[in-house]
């Protein structure tokens, strides 16, 4: 995005993150680009395992964050990364929580 490098416009870049909330704040404030959130599970137990980092930030603390990206930048979309693991995050249950998050 600097104008001595490649300037490349914000509305092309996107930041993908685990979840790393003060750094999601210190993206908007900075950057503005766009935001991908590497989810992979609808439950704070399961992705407390499949992403560690969870374990600090929860779910619930991690969809404010987004909502607050969203206002905070003109970025309105946030894209939500979601790998399906066999018999791990791809049961009818998950996919109906994964439905009730509201993304």
């Amino acid at each position: 995005m600097d104008p001595h490098g490649l300037n490349i416009s914000k509305h092309k870049i996107t930041l993908s993150t685990s979840g790393i909330i003060p750094n999601i704040y210190k993206c908007a404030a900075d950057l503005g680009v766009n935001l991908a959130i590497s989810l992979h599970a609808t439950t704070d137990e399961l992705r407390n395992e499949i992403v560690p980092i969870n374990k600090k930030y929860s779910i619930k603390e991690l969809l404010e964050a987004c909502y607050q990206y969203s206002k905070l930048t003109d970025r309105k979309i946030i894209t939500f990364e979601y790998v399906m693991l066999k018999g791990v995050n791809d049961s009818i249950k998950d996919a109906k929580r994964l439905i009730e998050l509201n993304l």
